[in-house]
């Protein structure tokens, strides 16, 4: 039948009936298997058949999306003429009144080879660059050209013509070949490459010297391969060639321009008068022999390059006469000539050359014969005529090397006048132009005999030392002065006066001699000594006391005497264990405390005496303190015992003398009965050495002052110690995690609320004075349930349904429709296996309770923190109305944590009490309330970084906590899909608390509040899995957690200093983004047993929290 919908018509011996439209043919889809042929030309055109079924009337046949001309169609065949289109394989899809079908890959599309017919140009240069047209057919998308093998640029293609830039090639004709996409066509010997004809611009240098050897760089074009290249006819040695340049060696020439010709494979060409070939210039390197008298004659040869034909040499100026020359080297005769280095200049055809001071001209050597006078005075002044030869400009004459002074020269005398000068025959030598002539002991100079005139002063004391200037003449050098005889000591002489130191002499006026180099001199009763008194020092009276057990020393000494001064005690007698030596000085070591008087008693050279009376007091040894060392915490003290070590008790007393600087500390002695010690009590603030000197006294002396160097080690900062830091921080999240461990605990009863029969399943089933209902076999009601899932009612499976007839609500919550409630289509009932029996929720109150165990850590922090909590949670509920149930419930929860690995940490335990409550807003929706309060409790242990002792320490504090959440419940059949959003908030206020057990180190902490405000959004799931003994629930879920923490500021300072709390941390309670994501399973038995377990595991985005958690539940019914 024709595809349609048709009315169906019955006959019966009743009559007959009509099925409006009862059936309805179908058109059955077309198919296809082949296409013959299954490829053709790009350009369209080709028939084909196309093999299939149900292909009668086919409207359209497409070739790669491109219609083709449908020319017939049977139910097994279409033929149709294929469109144009590119090559490659293509679809062919048929439209049929079935519908349509499609042959993959059904026909391929062919590109037509190309042609090649003609080139234009057909010829061009061997370098390249020939732009060529090509003609021919199917030359369109042309991809690649070639000349004899080389690829040429593709400039543009047309189905008739290729556009193309030849590449360089080799000369001659060469086939040409396009690839284009339908294949490849070649233009055999279709294209001549001519080598183009070369050409010269310049020459570079464009002269050399005609000895050849230049290398000369040509320019111009189609150089490249040159083979020749000649100067004037004479051929060059190629040293390499570019299409640019051809580089050369010019050949030896004569002077003059040449021709520069070039022969290279296109042919040659010439370079018109491009080099021109220069004669070289003369050079000079040397002259042998380079010096000669100024008299001239000397045979000079001079050596250099370029030299022969030399036509001229002067020197200085003055020609020479030459008598030879060579390419190198040029002979000839030096002129006369003043002394001196002169130029030499050589003239030769290239030009003239100078050989700088290249000849010395040398003057004769000078002679001496005589000299007259031929001695005089050592003090110089003669003067002298010298004799000889060649002494014409004598420019120096020197006597014993000392120089005199010139007054004139010929050239046979030289006058001069005599230096001063030792006595003695010396040489006198003469500089003259030609050299020095020496006349050996030429001179000799005669010492005058002294004279004496004076003395100042001409008196002094018999002691002698008076310092005396003797005045006269030649007394220069004297080595000897005598008064009386007896020398005296010479410090100085000039020619008219000597100084003297006068010796030790009897009383009365003596002669003075002079001994000098020319003699003696005398001076008669030139100097009278005079007698006087010896005058001691120190002066008589007390001398500088004295101490027993310690060295003393004292010197005397006389003036007034001369000579060499004794000393003896004369009267009295000196303290025990001193002596007085000749020399004057006491000394010794005293023996015992006591007053001594004596005299001394000074004698000279000249028996001269003097006296003086002394005393002498010898005390007691004064006591030693010692310069000691202590070290202390700032902000502590320290005594410091000071007699101990000392020496020279018994002590008396002890004082400071130089106290610490106020800011360091203070300082005090204390103690007594001759037992000292020093308190030094260092500032809070103090750090680094101070400084205390002090002094010890006994009956006759205080010490030296000693010192006390206190090393004071300042507190370290505890807001930098990571131990601190990890504990504090572990306690403010101990707090936030304690808060939130009872905020989770209480929304997951929260959420079990929301089925209303979750109150019995998840709680402990305790009913107080209401009767259980009967369990029975027997009970027509309870075989009722028995076939049904806890939470469904005898009409349905929804869990808020009530149970029909009875009058009493088992849920909280009032039925809802099915799709936005648990449990399952009251038309398709679950599985045959029993379901325990469940009492009717009447509202009343309910317990429940259930605990969990939470990993975590956080390394956040240079120490990383471990913690495991452990916590407890129940409480009691009550239905208030249909859609609000309340209750109160109690937590308990205690978490450990570990910071670092050293061993600080901390326990702490919160004591907790919570109002709760679950509003149904209808359709699935709820809201839940919780508000709780808790009492915190914390033990701590804190290593101590600088001692390694363990300071302990508790505190506590309280805590409120709540939350809001708000979430949807969709179930679906077993399904329960619940999105939820929830506000969680938590102020913790942790009292201040004192260490112990850390000595120095223990620190007090002042109170610390703990803020933490965060959202929560969440998804979670339930499916129900009915099985033989019961009912599984399987639960999961992924939550999302902001927290906007705020910091929280810790308060510290020392314990032991009472200065506050100095030092302030801000700790960073847990903060920032985290993912949690939970699994969790219940199994509810048939005998009313529930056992469930969770675990959630939690980490932070930043990935430096982390934490699992693990809850418990068991409940039965009692």
């Amino acid at each position: 039948h024709a595809a349609g919908a048709v009315d169906v018509v019955v006959t019966a011996p009743g009559g007959s009936a009509t099925l409006t439209n009862g059936f309805t043919y179908v058109t059955p889809a077309p198919t296809l298997s082949g296409a013959s042929p299954n490829s053709g030309s790009t350009a369209g055109g080709t028939s084909v058949t196309l093999s299939g079924t149900n292909l009668a009337g086919a409207t359209a046949v497409t070739f790669g999306g491109t219609a083709g001309s449908v020319t017939g169609s049977t139910a097994t065949t279409v033929t149709v003429t294929s469109p144009a289109h590119a090559a490659g394989a293509v679809d062919v899809v048929v439209t049929a009144p079935g519908g349509s079908a499609t042959l993959t890959n059904g026909f391929t599309y062919v590109a037509a080879a190309p042609t090649l017919s003609s080139a234009s140009p057909n010829s061009g240069s061997t370098a390249g660059g020939t732009s060529v047209t090509l003609s021919g057919t199917n030359l369109s998308g042309a991809t690649a050209v070639t000349f004899g093998g080389t690829a040429g640029s593709v400039t543009g293609s047309t189905a008739t013509t290729v556009t193309v830039t030849s590449p360089a090639h080799a000369a001659g004709a060469v086939d040409v070949v396009v690839t284009a996409p339908g294949g490849s066509a070649t233009l055999t010997n279709g294209f001549t490459y001519v080598t183009p004809a070369p050409t010269l611009s310049s020459a570079s240098p464009n002269s050399g010297s005609t000895a050849g050897g230049t290398s000369v760089t040509l320019s111009g074009t189609n150089l490249s391969g040159a083979t020749a290249v000649t100067f004037g006819g004479t051929a060059g040695s190629i040293t390499g060639s570019t299409a640019t340049t051809v580089t050369v060696t010019s050949p030896a020439h004569a002077a003059g321009a040449v021709d520069v010709v070039v022969t290279a494979p296109g042919g040659s060409a010439t370079l018109t008068n491009g080099f021109t070939y220069v004669t070289p210039a003369p050079t000079l390197s040397s002259a042998s022999p380079n010096s000669g008298s100024t008299a001239g004659g000397t045979s000079v040869t001079l050596s250099g390059t370029n030299l022969s034909g030399a036509t001229a040499v002067t020197f200085g100026g003055t020609a020479g006469s030459i008598t030879g020359s060579t390419a190198t080297t040029v002979t000839v005769t030096s002129p006369a000539h003043a002394a001196g280095a002169v130029d030499v200049v050589v003239t030769a055809p290239g030009g003239s050359a100078t050989l700088t001071n290249g000849f010395t001209y040398v003057a004769a050597a000078p002679t001496l014969s005589s000299a007259s006078p031929n001695s005089g005075s050592t003090a110089g002044g003669t003067s002298v005529t010298l004799s000889g030869t060649n002494l014409s400009g004598a420019t120096a004459v020197t006597f014993g090397g000392t120089a005199g002074s010139i007054t004139g020269s010929t050239a046979t005398t030289v006058t001069v006048t005599s230096p001063a000068h030792a006595a003695g025959a010396v040489d006198v030598v003469v500089t003259a132009p030609g050299g020095s002539a020496t006349l050996t002991n030429g001179f000799t100079y005669v010492t005058p005999a002294p004279t004496l005139s004076g003395a100042s002063p001409n008196s002094g004391s018999t002691a002698g030392g008076t310092s005396v200037t003797l005045s006269g003449t030649n007394l220069s050098g004297a080595t000897a002065v005598t008064f009386g005889g007896t020398a005296g000591s010479i410090t100085g002489s000039t020619a008219t006066t000597v100084t003297v130191t006068s010796p030790a002499n009897a009383a009365g006026a003596v002669d003075v001699v002079v001994t000098a180099p020319g003699g003696s001199a005398t001076l008669t009763n030139g100097f009278t000594y005079v007698a006087v008194s010896l005058t001691l020092s120190p002066a008589a009276g007390a001398l500088p006391g004295g101490t027993v057990a310690a060295a003393y020393s004292q010197t005397f000494t006389t003036t007034g005497g001369g000579g060499a001064y004794t000393y003896a005690v004369t009267a009295g007698a000196l303290p025990a264990g001193l002596t007085l030596s000749p020399a004057g000085v006491l000394s010794g070591t005293p023996t015992a405390v006591g007053n001594a008087s004596f005299s001394v008693t000074s004698t000279d050279g000249q028996a001269n005496t003097g006296t003086a009376a002394y005393s002498l007091a010898v005390a007691g040894a004064p006591p030693i303190a010692q310069n000691l060392q202590a070290q202390l915490l700032a902000g502590t003290s320290i005594t410091v015992p000071l007699t101990a070590g000392a020496t020279g008790g018994p002590f008396t007393g002890a004082a400071i003398s130089t106290p610490p600087p106020a800011a360091a500390g203070t300082a005090m002695i204390t103690g007594g009965n001759g037992a000292y010690a020093l308190v030094f009590t260092a500032s809070a603030g103090a750090a680094g050495m101070v400084v205390v000197s002090y002094t010890l006294s006994n009956s006759w002396a205080a010490s030296v002052p000693a010192t006390i160097s206190f090393t004071v080690l300042a507190r370290p900062d505890p807001s930098r110690d990571p131990e601190v830091i990890g504990m504090l921080n572990a306690q403010a999240q101990s707090a936030q995690q304690l808060a939130g461990a009872q905020i989770r605990n209480f929304n997951d009863r929260l959420e079990r609320l929301h089925g209303g029969t979750g109150r019995r399943e998840n709680g402990f089933n305790i009913r107080l004075g209401i009767p259980q209902r009967p369990t029975s076999a027997t009970d027509p009601s309870a075989l009722a349930d028995s076939a049904l899932p806890e939470n469904a009612s005898s009409q349905g499976f929804g869990p808020f349904a009530t149970r029909e007839g009875s009058g009493s609500s088992l849920s909280a919550f009032p039925q809802q429709s099915e799709g936005q409630v648990r449990g399952y289509n009251s038309s398709s009932p679950p599985p045959a296996p029993f379901m325990p029996a469940q009492e009717p929720d009447d509202g009343g109150p309910m317990f429940w309770g259930g605990g969990f165990v939470n990993f975590g850590s956080n390394k956040n922090y240079e120490l990383d923190i471990s913690q495991t909590m452990i916590g407890v949670s129940g409480g009691i509920d009550l239905q208030i109305q249909e859609n609000i149930i309340a209750g109160i419930g109690f937590g308990y929860g205690r978490s450990a944590a570990d910071v670092g690995s050293a061993g600080t940490n901390i326990v702490s335990q919160a004591f907790s009490t919570a109002l709760y409550g679950s509003y149904s807003a209808g359709k699935g929706v709820y809201l839940d309330a919780l508000l709780g309060y808790s009492y915190l409790d914390f033990d701590s242990e804190r290593y101590v970084t600088d001692t390694g002792a363990i300071a302990g320490g508790t505190r506590d504090g309280s805590q409120v906590f709540g939350s809001v959440t708000a979430s949807y419940e969709y179930a679906a059949g077993a399904l329960l899909l619940s999105p939820y959003l929830r506000a969680e908030i938590a102020w913790s206020q942790l009292n201040g608390f004192t260490e112990t057990g850390g000595g120095y180190y223990n620190l007090i902490y002042g109170e610390q509040t703990v803020f933490t405000l965060g959202t929560v959004l969440g998804l979670r799931t339930e499916y129900t899995i009915p099985v033989s003994w019961g009912v599984l629930v399987a639960r999961g879920r992924l939550e999302y957690t902001h927290n906007f923490s705020s910091n929280s500021d810790a308060a510290m300072g020392y314990a032991d200093l009472g200065n506050g709390l100095p030092y302030e941390l801000v700790v960073d309670p847990l903060g920032g983004d985290y993912a949690t994501i939970g699994l969790g399973l219940d199994a509810r038995m048939e005998n009313g047993v529930v056992l469930g377990i969770d675990y959630r595991g939690m980490t932070s985005f930043s990935g430096q929290d982390t934490g699992q958690t693990i809850t418990v539940r068991v409940s039965t019914r009692f």
